[in-house]
């Protein structure tokens, strides 16, 4: 795998897009990682894992009933309930 392009600035969690010989794609976000992705399904998700990164280091001010990320990352309690 060649990485492509690793984003680290300004935001909480780093994304990088790596290309394997064969042409496909991987992402990594945190623990989250997709590989033998194409061109499409990368430029896709390598998007939308820097944008929920930059929501959540506060760059983006997000319609919380408009980001699917909410299921897997659900705001903590600040009352400690």
């Amino acid at each position: 795998m060649k990485t492509v392009l690793e984003i680290t600035q300004d935001i909480d969690t780093p994304v990088k897009l790596e290309q394997a010989a064969n042409y496909s794609f991987r992402v990594t976000y945190g623990k989250h990682v997709l590989a033998n992705m194409t061109y499409e399904e990368a430029f896709a998700e390598f998007g939308a894992c820097i944008l929920h990164s930059a929501t959540c280091a506060g760059l983006v001010a997000e319609d919380p009933a408009n980001n699917p990320w909410n299921e897997i990352n659900e705001p903590k309690s600040t009352t400690g309930a």
